[in-house]
C-alpha cells in the first residue's frame, strides 16, 4: 500500500488502498490523529479493520536531537484514582489527570456486567470496541498536555514505572484493587507520551516507583497513607496528597539519575525544592544499574 501526502494540504494524506475489481487499487483521503511532521519519511504502513471501522497505521521517520540541557524536571505519578499526576520540580505546580476516564471506564464496565448476565455477547464486543476508542482519545490527550506542559516550562520528564505493583501479591489479594490496577492502559499512556516527547527532543526516562507514595518528600522519612488519596508523614508532620507526593519523589528520583544519563537540569531555586540537594547523591547511586 502507498501513502503520499497531499499538496494541496498540510495534515491531509492519500493512501492507495488495494481493491481487487480496480486496477491499482484507490486512492483514498485521509486525516492523521496528529499532523505529521513537515520533514517525516513515511516508512511503512498497514491498513486493517476492527469491527467496522477502517484503520491505517503510519510508521515514519525522523532526525530529531534530543536536547541534553533542561531548566525543570516533570514528574509522573500513574495511579488508580488519577491515572496520572504530574508535578513541576521548580514550581510545585500540579496537575491530575484521568477524572473523566475514570467515569468512562466504570460506566463501560458496569454495562459489560449487565450485559453479561444477559449473555449479549454482540453487543458487549460493540461496546469494547467503543470504550477503546474512547480511553484512546483520552490517553492521546492526556499525554498531548504533559508534553506540551514540558515544552512550557523546558523540563525533562521522568515517569515512576509500576511494573513491581502488578506483581505485588498484597495488591492482588484485593479484587476491585487487582481489577483497576491491571486494566488501566498505564503502558500505552506511557508509549503515547515518551512518541510525543521523541517528536519534540525531550528526555523521557522511567525510574522505580518503588516506595514513592510512602516517602515523605520533605524530609525522607517513611509516612502512611491514611486514605487512598491522603499521605501524612509521622517524622515531621507533613499532610500531602498521596500522589502529588509520589509525583515528587519520581522527578526528585530522576533529577539524581539524569547526571548518569549526559542530561543537566539548571533550575532556579523555589521552595518547592526543599530537601532536594540532600537526597540527589544518594538518589543517582540507588539507580545506578
Amino acid at each position: 500500500m502507498k501513502v503520499e501526502k497531499n499538496p494541496n494540504t498540510v495534515s491531509e494524506y492519500w493512501a492507495r488502498i488495494p481493491v481487487k475489481t480496480v486496477r491499482g487499487g484507490v486512492w483514498v483521503g485521509i486525516k492523521p490523529y496528529e499532523p505529521l511532521p513537515m520533514n517525516a519519511k513515511i516508512c511503512e504502513s498497514r491498513l486493517y479493520k476492527q469491527g467496522s471501522n477502517w484503520f491505517l497505521y503510519l510508521v515514519v521517520e525522523q532526525d530529531v536531537p534530543e536536547k541534553s540541557e533542561y531548566q525543570n524536571v516533570i514528574g509522573i505519578d500513574m495511579g488508580i484514582k488519577h491515572i496520572a499526576t504530574s508535578v513541576e520540580l521548580a514550581s510545585g505546580k500540579t496537575i491530575f489527570y484521568g477524572k473523566q476516564l475514570n467515569r468512562v471506564r466504570g460506566h463501560y464496565f458496569w454495562l459489560r456486567k449487565n450485559l453479561g448476565k444477559a449473555k449479549a455477547i454482540d453487543t458487549i464486543k460493540k461496546i469494547g470496541e467503543r470504550e477503546s476508542r474512547t480511553t484512546n482519545d483520552m490517553l492521546h490527550k492526556i499525554s498531548r498536555e504533559i508534553v506540551d506542559q514540558a515544552i512550557a516550562t523546558d523540563a525533562a520528564i521522568v515517569i515512576g514505572n509500576l511494573k513491581h505493583l502488578r506483581r505485588n501479591r498484597i495488591q492482588q489479594r484485593r479484587k476491585r484493587g487487582a481489577r483497576l490496577l491491571n486494566s488501566f492502559p498505564y503502558s500505552r499512556l506511557t508509549q503515547y507520551i515518551k512518541y510525543k516527547a521523541a517528536l519534540e527532543g525531550i528526555k523521557v526516562i522511567e525510574v522505580s516507583k518503588a516506595w514513592t507514595s510512602q516517602t515523605c518528600t520533605e524530609c525522607r522519612n517513611k509516612g502512611v497513607r491514611l486514605t487512598q488519596g491522603l499521605f501524612k508523614c509521622e517524622h515531621c508532620h507533613t499532610e500531602e496528597n498521596a500522589d502529588r507526593n509520589a509525583a515528587f519523589n519520581i522527578a526528585k528520583r530522576g533529577l539524581g539519575y539524569m547526571s548518569k544519563l549526559g542530561v543537566s537540569v539548571n533550575m532556579p531555586r523555589t521552595s518547592a525544592m526543599h530537601s532536594l540537594s540532600a537526597m540527589m547523591s544518594g538518589e543517582a547511586i540507588a539507580l545506578a544499574r
